[in-house]
């Protein structure tokens, strides 16, 4: 047991400050020493915590790039023709502020990840996550300005070093082809916008014209309607000569027919007393100038000096034979007249020829028919082609002349870009040989809050605390000077008394 005696009442606001804080500082290692179960665990959780996030960190490259803003003609209003006043130019942290907006839009961003790949640039993201995918691309993305030298920082950070460079580089990239759509001569945007009006409607156009064609087949008019000409003027020549051969045929048939009638089936093969010789070859030589007389007749008429001899000729002999002809005779031996077996053979095959000839002309008819039937669809669908043909002419010298007015325009600004402009890459994109590793100042934080996180857990286990540890929390707490402190009532000596009872 120890007896402590108290200061007396009079001197104790006199205490040296010195001493109060001393009091003040065992008091509060006293609690802290006394909580020091609930001070451990408010230590060790943000650590633990701190810990786990640290595992799960990956180095960070971050790619880095500087561009210079130099004055130009960019950013200088001028007035109107006929205006009074100058015009107005922007200051330098407008100018800066401006190329800002215009680096950081989403459209930029989006462009970029799309040429890099969704899931290239982000693997944990779904494929359709592109705001997503924006949205952290921003966050990645930092801009930092120097107002007085004119320059923006520009950093990119991502786990992939490779990544971090070419996402960066693409950015700048697509910032410098934006800004010069920006400040381009409004006059190209209307000569832009004409040559994509004239390409439309010449694609559409090329599509009707080919419609067209495909439906009626007509892809050459000119070279068409020759070939259709030539081809029916060959089938016409065709069916004159089958038809000239039909006649002939006809003529032959005729004759064979008109000499079968004549000829009797069976001839004496011997007679006694037969005919004279000279009779036999006048038959034989009127048979062979009537069939010469009617293929004369299928080249010539009848009033032709040819045929008259022939009739002279035929009508003498007929006259010859019949004077010199025999009426009787006595001993006969009759046979096969193979004259008139060999006419009847020829007979058949000219019918068979003659047969073959008329499907073949049925057939030519047939084709010139269809010839001048699709001869005249092309004439006929000779206007509506030309029309066609006509439009799509005069719509692709629009295009033509708009589009080199295009390309004109554009060597103007871009000739005027490299002249006046006013962005300087200082810096390319680089990434520096060794990432940042945040994982040593998440530890080190995490242990920084957990000793906070400790130290809080002991006061504010101190202030809810209902008994006191030492005689100046009593003084504090009541205002009242300590006279006499024991650490339990129990071994007060007996001599002693207070009038308060004890408590544990």
């Amino acid at each position: 047991m120890s007896l402590t005696p108290a200061s007396q009442p009079a001197a104790f606001g006199t205490e040296p400050r010195r001493r109060t804080l001393n009091l003040l500082g065992q008091e509060f290692l006293s609690n802290l020493f006394r909580d020091w179960r609930w001070v451990l665990a408010g230590f060790c959780l943000p650590v633990m915590l701190g810990v786990m996030a640290a595992s799960r960190q990956t180095p960070i490259y971050e790619a880095e790039a500087r561009l210079l803003i130099l004055p130009s003609t960019d950013y200088i209003f001028r007035s109107e023709i006929g205006e009074a006043g100058v015009g107005s130019a922007l200051d330098r942290d407008q100018i800066v502020a401006a190329e800002i907006e215009i680096i950081g839009q989403a459209e930029a961003k989006r462009q970029v990840i799309g040429e890099i790949g969704l899931g290239q640039l982000y693997p944990g993201l779904p494929p359709g996550a592109l705001d997503e995918a924006v949205r952290r691309f921003e966050g990645q993305l930092t801009f930092n300005t120097t107002f007085e030298a004119s320059s923006i920082r520009i950093s990119f950070r991502h786990p992939d070093e490779a990544l971090a460079e070419r996402a960066l580089a693409l950015l700048i990239q697509k910032y410098l082809e934006r800004r010069r759509a920006v400040f381009r001569p409004p006059q190209t945007d209307f000569i832009e916008r004409q040559a994509e009006e004239f390409e439309r409607r010449l694609a559409a156009a090329d599509e009707a014209l080919r419609s067209f064609q495909q439906r009626t087949r007509l892809w050459s008019i000119e070279t068409q309607t020759i070939t259709l000409l030539r081809q029916r003027a060959e089938a016409e020549e065709l069916l004159q000569q089958i038809d000239q051969q039909v006649r002939q045929s006809e003529a032959q048939l005729q004759a064979f027919n008109r000499a079968i009638a004549t000829m009797p089936r069976q001839v004496d093969a011997f007679v006694e007393q037969s005919e004279r010789p000279d009779v036999e070859g006048a038959r034989a030589t009127l048979v062979t100038l009537e069939v010469r007389r009617q293929d004369l007749l299928t080249r010539f008429t009848e009033e032709s000096a040819f045929v008259q001899d022939l009739d002279r000729q035929i009508a003498s002999l007929k006259e010859f034979i019949d004077r010199t002809a025999l009426r009787r005779q006595e001993l006969r031996a009759t046979q096969i007249n193979s004259v008139r077996d060999d006419f009847v053979q020829r007979q058949v095959s000219l019918t068979a020829a003659q047969e073959g000839l008329q499907a073949q002309r049925s057939a030519v008819l047939v084709t010139i028919q269809a010839l001048n039937q699709t001869l005249a669809e092309v004439i006929g669908n000779t206007n509506d082609h030309d029309r066609l043909a006509r439009e799509r002419q005069i719509l692709e010298e629009s295009q033509q002349f708009y589009a080199r007015k295009l390309e004109e325009f554009s060597a103007i600004a871009e000739r005027e870009a490299r002249r006046e402009a006013n962005i300087r890459l200082t810096q390319p994109p680089a990434v520096p040989a060794r990432p940042t590793d945040r994982r040593p100042l998440i530890i080190i934080g995490a242990v920084l809050v957990g000793m906070l996180v400790g130290v809080s857990v002991a006061l504010v286990r101190a202030g809810l605390r209902q008994r006191f540890l030492t005689a100046d929390e009593v003084e504090r707490h009541y205002d009242l000077p300590v006279l006499l402190a024991v650490d339990d009532f129990r071994r007060l000596p007996p001599r002693l008394s207070v009038g308060v009872a004890p408590t544990r």
